[in-house]
């Protein structure tokens, strides 16, 4: 399978910042989207208290807590990922997350589908003020379903 990584050295700040669902902060630190496997990695801010949208999505999620600590809904598991934990997220299982308190700092690695579009296009939409029939269109158009709690 063909991906589309180049050689990059890139520091922090000289990611693209992009605001994120529920007031996270996104940064692109690599987005090798445009060959048969897409992979992307999005370092993430996030103070979000509450439930992301139970929902499901066509790649496959690696996300690894940096620091703080992220409560993570998995299928029917629930669990709290301080600072090292890694969850994997293969496509199609439904999930959510939210940080309980304080700030967390996350590393988000998709794979096998384009996720980098959807993550932009959502967070510009909370960033607007999100309706509800806005972000079920742009979900939809991205191959993101939502579940059944």
């Amino acid at each position: 399978m063909e991906h589309q990584f180049v050689p990059q050295i890139q520091a922090r700040d000289e990611a693209e910042v992009f605001p994120g669902a529920g007031g996270d902060r996104l940064s692109l630190r690599v987005n090798a989207e445009g060959g048969e496997w897409p992979v992307a990695v999005v370092e993430g801010v996030s103070e979000d208290r509450g439930w992301a949208p139970f929902h499901s999505h066509p790649w496959d999620e690696l996300t690894y807590v940096l620091e703080g600590e992220i409560e993570f809904r998995v299928g029917e598991k629930l669990a709290t990922g301080r600072t090292g934990t890694i969850v994997a997220l293969p496509r199609e299982v439904p999930h959510s997350v939210r940080v309980p308190a304080g700030t967390a700092r996350y590393l988000m690695v998709t794979m096998g589908a384009p996720s980098v579009a959807f993550l932009q296009e959502i967070g510009q939409a909370y960033a607007d003020g999100p309706t509800l029939e806005r972000l079920v269109e742009i979900a939809g158009r991205h191959g993101v379903k939502p579940a059944e709690d």
